[in-house]
């Protein structure tokens, strides 16, 4: 008997922060190590930016040392669609010119499309927390191949 008081009263006193760490881990998520594409003039470049995984919405920041700006914030009520493409797959004109097919993320709102190049190390979990406070689930692109050619269908 008082081993099972002794056992609910260590199981009480642990369950209230172990409760309190999970919700502070499933509210906010920092990523650093991501690029994003931008538009600079007539092309595109990439930039080093940090997502933050908010309750409310995603911001992305530049992830310059001195001075950390907010590049873009989407509310997560905003997100329409989201693809990935992962090493290998391409996503139509997303790639850059002379550059390999990477790990993409493609996210749609209403006022625009934001594409992130992401580490492997991260991909996965990047798009189960986006899925999960969107609502939205991210969906792998159809694979494309680079070289590939359709012959028409009347030869």
């Amino acid at each position: 008997m008082k081993t099972r008081t002794l056992t609910l009263v260590l199981l009480a006193a642990t369950l209230p922060t172990s409760l309190a760490a999970q919700t502070s881990s499933n509210t906010s998520l920092e990523v650093d190590q991501v690029k994003m594409r931008v538009l600079h003039g007539d092309t595109f470049t990439e930039a080093s930016v940090v997502l933050r995984f908010g309750a409310d919405d995603l911001t992305i920041h530049s992830s310059n040392k001195g001075r950390a700006e907010i590049l873009k914030r989407l509310p997560y009520a905003s997100i329409e669609s989201a693809d990935y493409s992962a090493r290998g797959a391409d996503v139509p004109s997303v790639n850059l010119v002379g550059r390999s097919p990477q790990r993409r993320l493609i996210i749609r709102c209403a006022d625009g499309v934001t594409t992130l190049r992401l580490p492997k190390s991260h991909q996965k979990r990047i798009c189960r927390k986006l899925a999960r406070h969107s609502g939205v689930p991210v969906k792998k692109a159809p694979y494309t191949s680079r070289g590939s050619f359709h012959w028409p269908a009347a030869i």
